[in-house]
């Protein structure tokens, strides 16, 4: 009989950059999320089957489903891949900003 095993997984992000503080790691079967430090790690409670996802804006998103091997493993290493975002166009609202000015 199957067990519902679940842990708290730790890992990182990491790329060539090097700017990974503050990616988006989310489990999307429980809806739990975490935040990168500074330096890329993370923690999250993971199950069998669950899958994981990685998003930032300035690389492409990656979903990770936890197998055996994941769940068994000590540390998780994710890579993630620039993502080259080039905007059409940039719309600046007005808006009615008070306060002094003159030291910027």
């Amino acid at each position: 009989m199957a067990q519902d095993f679940s842990k708290i997984l730790e890992g990182k992000v990491y790329s060539d950059d090097g700017d990974v503080a503050a990616t988006h790691v989310l489990n999307t079967t429980t809806k739990k999320a975490a935040i990168t430090d500074i330096n890329g790690f993370f923690s999250i409670a993971v199950s069998l089957g669950d899958t994981l996802v990685f998003s930032a804006v300035q690389y492409k998103r990656k979903e990770i489903v936890v197998n055996t091997s994941i769940l068994e493993s000590k540390f998780l290493s994710v890579p993630l891949e620039e993502s080259n975002i080039a905007l059409d166009e940039v719309i600046v609202m007005p808006y009615n900003l008070t306060g002094n000015w003159a030291g910027i």
